[in-house]
């Protein structure tokens, strides 16, 4: 039973952000035409952020407190922590697990997004434009990171995963070696080498525990 209440649950996220990703588009697209340099701008932005989004939110799964922490702990750092040890795990996940968290997470940002591409698109259409992108990528990164970890994957996505468009296992296995420490991004990993070089991590780690005395990776 509780089974299928999360599985309905997690249907409608998706469903919903479609829809509102529809919505979104809807209001961008006829748009487009007068804002076209905008919104070809507006496309690598939206990828390279998000790609960092998903590398931070990667790195504070990895990193920070312990799956016994109330909301988070077990839907958000166990799965990140059981994902070192059973990499092939999230392969056996079914379309709706793999990715509801990030449709649910997805929501209320197109709400806000959708509003204020309402109220005045011709001055927030890079705003706007990259949200659509943004969100996207949001709602299918996990599916994306699910195929770094496949063992087979139709042509198109290999294809992607070649062109450097989407995460490649290449670029993810260097995550998976020891200790596990950098090259957190799963979109497509763009920003993992830059982020690798200036110890982006390394320099955020040794800013929070002087702050708080917290210790990264304390379990």
């Amino acid at each position: 039973m509780k089974n299928k209440i999360g599985t309905i649950i997690g249907l409608l996220a998706i469903i919903t952000s479609l829809i509102l990703i529809g919505i979104m588009a809807k209001i961008i697209i006829p748009q487009i035409p007068n804002h076209l340099i905008i919104f070809l701008i507006s496309i690598p932005i939206g990828i390279l952020f998000m790609d960092f989004v998903s590398g931070l939110a990667h790195w504070a799964g990895d990193t920070w407190g312990n799956e016994y922490w109330p909301i988070l702990g077990k839907s958000f750092i166990r799965p990140f922590r059981e994902h070192h040890t059973d990499q092939k795990e999230i392969t056996k996940h079914n379309f709706i697990k793999t990715n509801i968290n990030n449709a649910i997470i997805t929501i209320p940002f197109l709400i806000l997004a959708i509003n204020l591409a309402l109220s005045d698109l011709k001055s927030n259409f890079l705003i706007g434009s990259t949200s659509l992108v943004v969100a996207l990528l949001a709602l299918f990164t996990n599916q994306i990171h699910k195929w770094a970890h496949t063992k087979r994957v139709n042509r198109f996505v290999r294809y992607l995963q070649k062109k450097r468009l989407i995460l490649s296992p290449e670029n993810h296995k260097i995550h998976h070696t020891k200790p596990h420490t950098d090259y957190y991004s799963i979109t497509n990993g763009w920003t993992n080498k830059l982020l690798y070089k200036i110890k982006f991590y390394r320099l955020l780690e040794y800013l929070i525990s002087k702050l708080t005395g917290a210790t990264p990776r304390d379990y």
